[in-house]
């Protein structure tokens, strides 16, 4: 795998780490916390599509453990084949994304979901 990776995309085990938090806290981090949509960058989405092998994207929860011990909600998103399986390969472009801007924090503002993100 390069060294440099593109913008927004994370590395395979840290998305590995995110996924078993969210699998074993990810209820508990529901109940205390309000979780309502990602904001999702079209950048990422234009990486994920970057040739016509792509034919649907899946998007995976994930949580990260920060430093005082909380856990902040991630949608992790890669390219899927037209066989339904996850196209997740470094060396040939294939990225795992990290779409990190969480409503509360980017909610919409305005009809039609205004009511539902508060």
């Amino acid at each position: 795998m390069a060294n440099e990776l593109p913008q927004d995309v994370i590395t395979l085990e840290t998305a590995q780490q995110w996924a078993t938090n969210w699998n074993k806290n990810g209820a508990n981090f529901l109940a205390k916390n309000a979780l309502k949509a990602f904001l999702i960058p079209a950048a990422d989405v234009e990486g994920i599509i970057n040739d016509d092998k792509t034919y649907h994207i899946r998007g995976y929860l994930g949580l990260e453990e920060k430093a005082d011990g909380t856990y902040e909600p991630h949608m992790m998103v890669v390219g899927v084949d037209n066989n339904q399986n996850d196209m997740i390969d470094y060396e040939n472009g294939y990225y795992i994304y990290d779409f990190t801007s969480p409503c509360p924090n980017t909610c919409n503002t305005a009809a039609p979901f205004i009511n539902a993100a508060k």
